[in-house]
C-alpha cells in the first residue's frame, strides 16, 4: 500500500515536514493504550531511504519513545536515519491525500510469461 501527500512541489513541506507530491510505503500499524487514551500509529517508509524529514509527533526524536520503552519495543521502533517513521491517525488522515492498494495475483506472472512465449 502506498500513501501520497497532497500534490505540489517536492521542495515545499507540509506542517509535519513531509514534501508535497511524494509517495510513501505504508509498512505497518500499531495500536497502544496509554492511560485511557488509545494511540493508533502508522509505520511509513520514505522510498528515498535515508531522508528523514518527518517532524510530527512520534518522530525519531520524540520523547515518547524513551518515556515508553515497552511501546517502542512493541512497535519495533529504531532511531535511525532510515526513512522509516511513525505518524498518528489524526495527522495521517490530514497529511496523506491518496491511498493505493496493489494486488498481485500469483497467476499474473505465469500468464505474462505465457503471453510473451506465445507471441514469439
Amino acid at each position: 500500500m502506498t500513501v501520497d501527500t497532497e500534490e505540489g512541489s517536492d521542495t515545499t513541506y507540509n506542517f509535519v515536514g513531509l514534501p508535497y507530491g511524494h509517495s510513501y510505503a505504508l509498512i505497518g500499524t500499531v495500536e497502544f493504550q496509554v492511560g485511557e487514551d488509545p494511540i493508533k500509529l502508522y509505520k511509513i517508509r520514505n522510498p528515498w531511504g535515508s531522508d528523514n524529514t518527518y517532524t510530527g509527533d512520534f518522530n525519531d526524536n520524540d520523547p515518547f519513545w524513551t518515556e515508553y520503552p515497552e511501546l517502542a519495543e512493541q512497535a519495533n521502533f529504531t532511531k535511525a536515519n532510515d526513512g522509516i517513521f511513525f505518524i498518528d491517525h489524526i495527522d495521517f488522515m490530514e497529511v496523506f491525500e491518496t491511498f493505493t492498494i496493489t494486488v498481485i495475483e500469483p497467476t499474473w506472472k505465469q500468464n505474462y510469461h505465457e503471453i510473451i512465449n506465445d507471441s514469439g
